[in-house]
């Protein structure tokens, strides 16, 4: 790219702007995350189709080495596991290199210490994902050695939501935006309960997502995670309606707050479509006599499910991945409310 732009460079009577040299820090950072996204569907998508055992050996694959598995190999269910190891590494190798930038050039101790915590969140994921095929360290392809866990397959969920939350506060940690705000003091503004708010629907978030991984690998608890889904709704619409009140003074909150706003609209959207696609009526069936269970006409009156096939697997991964995003957005949120809006004194 820089071969072909000193190619096509031409000359002018105008000076040019003065350019700034990008924060590498805070590039690799946001790198990081967006490749954190992407293993993020890919995962969602391997629970989708139910290829999660579909590679019966780890850390090698069939007895290969993971990064010399043949491509020819890589058929049906193997395709979407192998590449979801694939593509593990390679957010591993992103947060790796993260972590070795920011022990070189950044100054603050503690955003050194949450990209360790970031390396170790990924090391111990990677170790999760591989425990829950195997159940113990072993190479073994053996039924009789292997002991698939599926209650690990759960525990890998939610680390990987909590790892690419901490991916995304790195990428705002990181940002020339976080580093040149300054605090609104001038305003006079107590920020208090907008940090307890942001707080609050932060952790409802999280509460929603145990909720989604209950059902999406265990098939309990659909009910208590569609009626908490209103919860969740209304504190987003909230934080987002709140953040828009500082943007004369705050403006950095726009972004956070927009993205609230549209993420939640879209997650409720992609969580009918998901529910629609997999059979309404037999999901509510399957939660009879549990907690907030459906009544059983209620649940006899709806749809059948999709065939198996595009809507099946791709409305249930958006779900996912667009909860993911939407936990990100409300950490840059609290990130940003506590930045920029200092709790007032009551002296």
């Amino acid at each position: 790219g820089g071969a072909l732009g000193r190619r096509t460079r031409t000359t002018s009577l105008v000076a040019p702007a003065p350019v700034r040299e990008p924060d590498w820090t805070a590039v690799l950072a946001k790198i990081a995350a967006a490749a954190t996204v992407a293993l993020l569907a890919v995962g969602g998508l391997v629970t989708s189709k139910g290829a999660g055992l579909a590679v019966v050996d780890w850390p090698n694959s069939y007895g290969y080495n993971l990064f010399l598995y043949p491509l020819s190999r890589m058929v049906g269910g193997v395709f979407y596991e192998h590449a979801h190891r694939l593509f593990g590494s390679f957010v591993g190798l992103c947060t790796a290199s993260l972590f070795v930038r920011l022990l070189v050039a950044e100054p603050r101790k503690w955003v050194r210490a949450a990209g360790a915590i970031a390396l170790a969140l990924v090391v111990f994921q990677g170790i999760l994902g591989g425990l829950r095929v195997t159940g113990r360290f072993t190479t073994s392809t053996s039924p009789d050695v292997v002991q698939p866990n599926d209650t690990l397959a759960m525990v890998h969920g939610v680390v990987g939501q909590i790892f690419f939350a901490t991916m995304v506060a790195l990428a705002a940690l990181t940002s020339r935006t976080w580093k040149d705000a300054r605090p609104d003091r001038a305003g006079g503004t107590d920020g208090s309960s907008d940090r307890m708010l942001t707080l609050v629907f932060l952790l409802a978030l999280f509460l929603q997502l145990l909720l989604g991984v209950s059902v999406r690998h265990a098939g309990r608890g659909l009910m208590l995670h569609v009626a908490f889904s209103a919860v969740v709704v209304l504190l987003a619409v909230l934080v987002g309606v709140r953040l828009f009140v500082h943007v004369p003074r705050v403006p950095a909150m726009r972004p956070a707050a927009l993205a609230i706003l549209v993420l939640v609209g879209a997650q409720f959207a992609l969580g009918i479509a998901a529910f629609i696609a997999l059979g309404a009526g037999q999901l509510l069936q399957a939660q009879s006599g549990t907690m907030l269970a459906a009544p059983s006409g209620f649940a006899a009156s709806l749809p059948p499910p999709a065939p198996p096939g595009f809507g099946a697997d791709l409305f249930p991964t958006l779900h996912q991945t667009n909860g993911a995003l939407l936990l990100g957005a409300a950490v840059i949120a609290l990130l940003w409310v506590r930045r920029l809006l200092p709790v007032r004194s009551s002296s």
